[in-house]
């Protein structure tokens, strides 16, 4: 759709469509095509992918094993139900970690998810620290959450400083050859979001089948769970937290599958 070309106004998009662009394909060649819309347009009308590959491997060659895949699930109380807390504070209660030793390894997987009742953060914070080790590098979708959880963290925990920070240090953003477009498929419509750029690359990974299929229904399923009184229920909705979380960083691995196949 027209709508998705990216760098181009909402008003933009409306000229385009009611003069009879209705897609992509459809601009005319000599039309003043950015860098990231002329990518999309020779996409739509080639059909194929687009992969600057040198920029890729270049990519690729720069992460070192062990691999971590990371993802954070944090929830927002409006009302603080900590000491300490403000409201819509963001809180960690979960993450999810597949990791590979070596390009050959078995892919293993742990991951951690509080209980309820104290603060979550401490318990989170040392489990991580344990789980991620002193080397390797650490793979997540766009960081900045996160990041900005472990800064936090290094303000309340002092005796954690040098760990977090070494952390901090390994990151690795996964997205940022999608955010550059210099892997990009029509399929993700403009955008290098996981809601478009997984179906496009793992398209067997399917949200569809689990109770939590998403990061917001994430946060209001533990926000629930902090008042849930059923032993069973409870323990059916951490199991559907544990499986959402750790689809998101199977997700992940096979991104960078998806970029370690592509040669320079």
């Amino acid at each position: 759709s027209i709508f998705y070309l990216s760098g181009s106004t909402r008003q933009q998009q409306y000229e385009l469509f009611h003069s009879g662009t209705r897609r992509i394909g459809e601009l005319a060649p000599d039309f003043d095509f950015n860098r990231e819309q002329k990518i999309q347009y020779v996409c739509s009308t080639m059909k194929q992918a687009y992969v600057n590959k040198q920029a890729v491997s270049e990519f690729v060659k720069g992460i070192r094993y062990p691999l971590y895949f990371l993802d954070f699930e944090m929830f927002m109380p409006a009302v603080p139900i900590y000491d300490g807390t403000s409201p819509y504070e963001h809180i960690p209660f979960l993450y999810s970690l597949h990791s590979k030793m070596n390009i050959e390894s078995v892919l293993s997987h742990t991951g951690f998810l509080a209980e309820t009742g104290a603060h979550p953060m401490r318990e989170f914070i040392e489990r991580l620290i344990k789980d991620l080790g002193n080397e390797g590098d650490i793979l997540i979708f766009d960081p900045t959450h996160e990041q900005k959880i472990l800064n936090k963290a290094i303000q309340l925990f002092p005796d954690l400083r040098e760990a977090l920070q070494n952390i901090l240090l390994r990151i690795i953003d996964l997205s940022t050859p999608f955010r550059k477009k210099d892997y990009y498929l029509t399929s993700m419509k403009g955008s290098y979001s996981m809601k478009f750029l997984l179906p496009a690359i793992a398209p067997e990974l399917s949200f569809d089948t689990l109770s939590i299929q998403n990061g917001i229904a994430a946060l209001a399923a533990y926000e629930n769970l902090q008042k849930e009184e059923d032993l069973f229920k409870s323990l059916e909705i951490r199991e559907a937290l544990m499986d959402y979380c750790k689809m998101d960083t199977l997700g992940l691995v096979k991104i960078f599958e998806a970029l370690e196949r592509v040669e320079a």
